[in-house]
């Protein structure tokens, strides 16, 4: 068998303990909520900006997704079917931000204008990104900016470590770039109106 078919034909358990990744994720996203997703699709942390993290919010969300839409994922894609334009080889570490569904306000301001946040964001870290990885953009998604990894060619006595280093430097870039701070900033102005 060649080395490309034991590839594909590699089953790789799931269900792991991944409560580390909001300790992780906290000097990054100081402020964020950390709200706990484990579905077929999805395994790890969404993390909703300071503005909606009220008691309300948390309340109405749906499934541990913040309810306001706004925010970030950090953990892993389980399930490719969800989400197909990703191409995703599962399971991958995943980190994206998200503006909740295309054509709400937020969404309308902050990804559709040529001149928006989250493509001038999305063009900056494009620069420091030497290697791949790459953050795609994706303005007609809930996965607006999106940057994952398959894990299937890694060791799996490797994948806690490789997962922790793949979240902290995309996490770093998402700090350098300002996204975490204007994002936090944007949806404090969106709820005050």
């Amino acid at each position: 068998m060649t080395r490309k078919a034991n590839k594909a034909t590699k089953k790789i358990s799931w269900r792991r303990d991944v409560s580390w990744i909001a300790e992780l994720a906290e000097p990054y996203l100081r402020g964020y909520a950390p709200v706990r997703e484990r579905s077929k699709a999805l395994d790890g942390f969404w993390f909703a900006p300071p503005a909606h993290n009220s008691t309300e919010e948390k309340k109405n969300s749906n499934r541990g997704r913040p309810a306001a839409d706004c925010g970030f994922f950090v953990g892993y894609l389980l399930g490719a079917e969800k989400y197909p334009h990703l191409n995703g080889e599962t399971p991958e570490c995943l980190v994206f931000a998200t503006l909740g569904e295309p054509g709400n306000p937020l969404h309308a301001q902050l990804v559709k204008p040529a001149d928006s946040l989250l493509r001038k964001t999305h063009t900056y870290i494009g620069w420091l990104t030497h290697r791949p990885p790459r953050f795609a953009f994706f303005e007609d998604h809930v996965l607006t900016m999106v940057r994952h990894r398959t894990m299937r060619d890694w060791p799996e006595e490797k994948y806690l470590h490789y997962s922790r280093n793949f979240f902290i430097e995309t996490l770093a870039w998402l700090v350098r770039s300002g996204l975490v701070r204007k994002l936090a900033e944007a949806a404090g102005d969106a709820t005050s109106r």
